[in-house]
């Protein structure tokens, strides 16, 4: 069998210029981003209560030492942490925390936290319960 040397030249060429072109057509690969990205977020100081939601936002963020208030306006309202464990102190000290909240009782200390952690709650305002929740640290 013979071949000629023009026909593989034409070929190898035509071979070259589409390797060429898929390699500058390829997708790059990303570069490696070191260390972690954070996102500023405001502390929440005040819950306000809503008879409709039972709270207005239904995740507020704290921040350790923030003292954080239930806003009533008006309505009546029972705060109670599902769980064992709150984002506040209990009368200041630190430990496992105050899991109910009301009326008579509005403000709560937030405590220190190791990691982020999110902290489920119910809430009854005039009789109808709500589940929001409340979020704390992430702080190094």
């Amino acid at each position: 069998m013979h071949t000629i040397a023009v026909h593989w030249g034409a070929a190898v060429r035509f071979g070259l210029v589409l390797l060429l072109m898929f390699g500058a057509n390829s997708c790059k690969e990303m570069p490696k981003v070191s260390g972690k990205k954070t996102i500023p977020i405001p502390c929440d100081t005040t819950i306000d209560v809503d008879p409709t939601l039972g709270v207005k936002e239904q995740v507020v963020y704290v921040c350790e030492g923030d003292t954080v208030a239930w806003n009533p306006h008006g309505a009546t309202f029972v705060v109670d942490f599902k769980g064992k464990e709150s984002p506040f102190d209990q009368g200041g000290v630190s430990g496992s925390g105050s899991l109910k909240f009301d009326n008579n009782n509005p403000n709560g200390r937030a405590r220190h936290y190791a990691k982020l952690t999110i902290y489920e709650y119910k809430i009854t305002v005039n009789g109808q319960a709500f589940d929001p929740q409340v979020v704390g640290g992430g702080n190094p």
